[in-house]
């Protein structure tokens, strides 16, 4: 089921919105994309607060999922 709590951002103007959007479209939950990129899901979560920048190959995943490969 895909999630939709908070909707789509029309125009993502954050990493979080970014996230959020791919997410939506592929119909993952946050601890599904968490176990897909294999890291913890309080990390997808600081990385949308902005607490903390993934490195490049997260935002690559995040951009090219489902077609990018998990890391």
């Amino acid at each position: 089921m895909k999630p939709t709590r908070y909707g789509f951002r029309r125009e993502p103007k954050t990493l979080d919105d970014r996230i959020r959007n791919r997410r939506m479209t592929v119909g993952l939950r946050q601890q599904d994309l968490a176990t897909t990129l294999r890291v913890n899901r309080d990390t997808l979560r600081n990385w949308g607060a902005n607490r903390v920048l993934p490195v490049a190959r997260y935002i690559t995943a995040i951009d090219d999922f489902p077609s990018g490969q998990a890391y």
